[in-house]
């Protein structure tokens, strides 16, 4: 990765979530900071948000309630 585009990651954590090796970059240091459900709880979100087929959205909101967001969720957040 050049190190323009890492000045971008640094200038927008947008710019760092929406590139491959930012992303895998954040994910590894999330993990070595034993909070990884956090970025795994974003990227169910933006692919809910891309979920074109009304059918799956529910499924997919209950997955992620399920995960991430109800008292007994194995990744809670």
């Amino acid at each position: 990765v050049s190190h323009k585009k890492v000045q971008k990651w640094a200038d927008c954590l947008e710019n760092l979530l929406h590139h491959n090796s930012g992303l895998a970059a954040f994910r590894a240091f999330l993990k070595s900071e034993y909070s990884e459900e956090n970025i795994e709880f974003w990227v169910s979100c933006e692919e809910y948000k891309k979920t074109k087929l009304p059918a799956k959205l529910s499924p997919k909101a209950r997955m992620i309630y399920d995960e991430f967001i109800s008292l007994q969720a194995t990744r809670e957040v």
